[in-house]
């Protein structure tokens, strides 16, 4: 797939994480806030270094388990569905965070890694005081924050329901960013049963196979393309179907959902839920 016709996303500058206002955050279309969190002392860390932003998110754990996926090399980071599609290619374990880091670390630069990663873990559960240090000062930010940790990895496109802001921490990742209702030209799998709980597109966008999925094609006419660095927040504007690719050896992320950011209309409601 040519990534270089693919339209960027808006970028904004000289804005930071407690400049992000209401009027922006009704954006109906994706916005990348450039170095927007870069002043979090996470994000600090993790310019100095993995081990450093590592060190630095173990400090404000709880020592809970959590959820922790590995898939084999050979699935090459893609998350997605077995060769029978009747279960996944990763397979889930509740560990303690420490072993997850240090299997990212010891990794962090071979070829072939297998895919580590955890999922999307509540913030307020597993690292309460990590809060602390974002100045998010909107009056619709939720509580329902998150972190997610791992390596190399391609989640497959889904949409998520409320507006959501991605804060990348550490590593770099990339979004490709499709409109709600592009989803006719997405060929979304099963609606219950996808990997991360939320129906996904079965194209593989790194080698899509047109004849299988001929409507792909006109969805790429409609995408956008993010590429995010350490201190970079990209609005998510509700519904939008996004596929996130994780670059490097380690990435951090924090998502921060915005409570009434749902914007479901009855024709996406009826074909999306």
């Amino acid at each position: 797939m040519n990534l270089e016709s693919i339209k960027p996303v808006t970028e904004l500058t000289n804005i930071t994480s407690k400049d992000i206002s209401g009027a922006l955050l009704s954006s109906e279309t994706p916005l990348l806030f450039k170095g927007a969190c870069s002043h979090w002392p996470i994000v600090q860390k993790a310019i100095q270094s993995n081990e450093a932003a590592a060190q630095h998110l173990l400090s404000h754990y709880t020592g809970e388990p959590i959820n922790a996926f590995y898939g084999e090399p050979e699935i090459n980071g893609r998350v997605f569905y077995n060769q029978n599609m009747d279960g996944f290619n990763v397979n889930a374990h509740q560990i303690p965070l420490q072993l997850v880091i240090e299997k990212l670390l010891s990794c962090q630069n071979d070829a072939k890694a297998p895919t580590v990663y955890m999922g999307s873990t509540n913030t307020a559960r597993w690292f309460p005081t990590l809060e602390n240090e974002h100045d998010f000062t909107l009056a619709s930010a939720s509580p329902l924050t998150s972190v997610w940790l791992g390596n190399q990895s391609k989640i497959a496109a889904h949409f998520d329901f409320p507006t959501n802001l991605a804060c990348n921490l550490a590593g770099k990742r990339r979004f490709l960013l499709f409109p709600p209702e592009q989803i006719e030209n997405l060929y979304v799998g099963p609606l219950e049963f996808a990997p991360g709980g939320q129906a996904i597109s079965l194209v593989d966008f790194e080698n899509p196979d047109f004849n299988q999925f001929p409507k792909f094609a006109e969805a790429l006419e409609h995408a956008l393309i993010a590429e995010l660095s350490p201190g970079d927040i990209l609005l998510l504007p509700s519904m939008w179907w996004h596929q996130v690719e994780a670059k490097t050896g380690f990435n951090l992320s924090y998502y921060c959902p915005v409570c009434g950011g749902t914007r479901l209309k009855p024709k996406q409601a009826s074909t999306c839920c």
